[in-house]
């Protein structure tokens, strides 16, 4: 089952998104790297995917966005 680990965006510095994961450690991501326009005090989801394995990876986080959302498990 994946599971993301959850970072917060700290700021933004240009084309940087500084962000901090629950042991505190520092993440520098591009921004082309995260989908949507992240935002201070946001909270973004940092999956890794093996290259071959992109659109595995793309269903197994839609995935588990859904359980999320629906608050149970899905098939």
């Amino acid at each position: 089952m994946l599971n993301p680990l959850t970072l917060t965006v700290e700021n933004i510095q240009g084309n940087i998104i500084n962000a901090k994961s629950a042991d505190g450690k520092t993440w520098s991501l591009p921004m082309e790297t995260v989908h949507g326009t992240p935002k201070p005090g946001q909270e973004i989801r940092l999956i890794g995917v093996t290259v071959g394995a992109e659109d595995i990876g793309t269903s197994a986080f839609a995935q588990t966005l859904l359980q999320e959302i629906l608050g149970g498990k899905t098939a």
